[in-house]
């Protein structure tokens, strides 16, 4: 009798602590989180956007898309649970503590029985995960995918009647996403209906032991009100914890796309004023010219010779895929010849003189984009 008021203030006061330090690590796991997230999306399109027109050229826009918004997956899958899971262990460290002070025995018996229990639920669904992790990263790449070519080529579709084509291509990639998306979810969630079974079964365990004791379950009672509190306690952690795991595992791939972006190099110059717009006098002149795009594809152009006096007007013809466009994507400096120069006033377009040169030119392309914005 004696030691039921201290222990009720001991509890009560430990129970304030532990929801105050809860409330305060989860304010402060949101906010890193959501900050490091921002970094993490604003460094893969920035990076994107400074690697050379080649590598543009080579990357589909839709893997952009999808990696610019894996960052959000990363953010929400990786970095905020797992500030949530240290700050779950640093919370049910003080509880198994708390009990250890109060009973050693039921201590060891909750951390050890839910813990082993937890432990074979992450070993028997970790392949499961890592399965669905892959599934979610190819197939937001090819939700995007599909997205883009169904509302790209939206004139032909329509003079086609292709719709349900299109619907079907986006419904096989979204219905495979969300389906391991959905395993996710239940694989996350589903342990905490057997931990609430395993905790009560343990409470049944000990009234019954106790009640063969001399004493009977009247002397017990305290031992089953911390265990049951220590429950209480130590399940929405574990819980935590675990759902934190399951995240991360199932963003795992999504979070080797993304780093695969922040590893993009950045230009030697990208934090250096512009120059000075490139003065041109005398003419520009490809000088043996040749170019491919890869180092086993073929030459679209070789050994491209002519010259082009300043204040002419000159136009390109020729049939599709005879490298007109490849021809100004390489004057323009967007490209870079294999072999030979291109010059302009005699002085190879390169290095530092390519910027300038950039800077000195106008270009109306093919297909015109319109922003969706002012004028301005």
């Amino acid at each position: 009798d004696q030691l039921v008021l201290p222990l009720t203030v001991i509890l009560f006061v430990a129970a304030l602590v532990a929801g105050a330090v809860r409330l305060l690590l989860l304010w402060v796991s949101t906010r890193v989180g959501i900050a490091t997230g921002v970094d993490l999306s604003l460094g893969v399109f920035r990076r994107t956007l400074y690697q050379p027109y080649r590598a543009h050229v080579a990357l589909h826009s839709s893997e952009v898309i999808s990696g610019v918004n894996k960052a959000s997956v990363v953010m929400f899958g990786v970095l905020l649970p797992g500030l949530l899971l240290i700050s779950s262990l640093v919370l049910m460290v003080g509880i198994i503590l708390t009990l250890l002070a109060i009973d050693a025995m039921v201590a060891i018996v909750a951390a050890v029985s839910f813990g082993a229990s937890y432990g074979i639920i992450t070993r028997l669904c970790h392949r499961q995960l890592q399965r669905d992790s892959q599934r979610i990263a190819t197939e937001q790449t090819r939700v995007v995918k599909a997205l883009q070519e169904g509302l790209g080529g939206i004139r032909d579709i329509l003079l086609d009647g292709k719709q349900m084509f299109f619907s079907e291509i986006y419904r096989k990639a979204d219905h495979t996403l969300k389906r391991a998306q959905g395993n996710n979810i239940f694989i996350g969630g589903s342990p905490r209906f057997a931990m609430e079974a395993i905790a009560l079964a343990l409470i049944a365990v000990f009234a019954y032991a106790l009640s063969r004791q001399s004493e009977g379950v009247v002397a017990g009672l305290p031992v089953l009100g911390v265990f049951a509190l220590g429950a209480q306690r130590l399940l929405p952690n574990l819980q935590q914890i675990y759902a934190s795991w399951v995240s991360i595992t199932a963003s795992q791939a999504s979070l080797v796309d993304l780093l695969e972006f922040l590893d993009q190099p950045l230009p030697t110059n990208t934090h250096q004023p512009e120059p000075a717009p490139l003065l041109f006098h005398d003419a520009i002149r490809f000088d043996n010219v040749r170019f491919r795009y890869s180092s086993d594809g073929p030459w679209v152009l070789d050994g491209v010779n002519f010259n082009i006096p300043k204040g002419n007007r000159v136009g390109f013809v020729g049939r599709t895929g005879s490298g007109k466009s490849t021809v100004l994507d390489l004057l323009m400096g967007l490209l870079e010849p294999n072999e030979g120069q291109i010059l302009v006033d005699g002085q190879p377009i390169s290095g530092n003189r390519l910027r300038a040169w950039q800077r000195s030119i106008a270009h109306v392309p093919q297909s015109i984009y319109l922003a969706d914005t002012t004028l301005a």
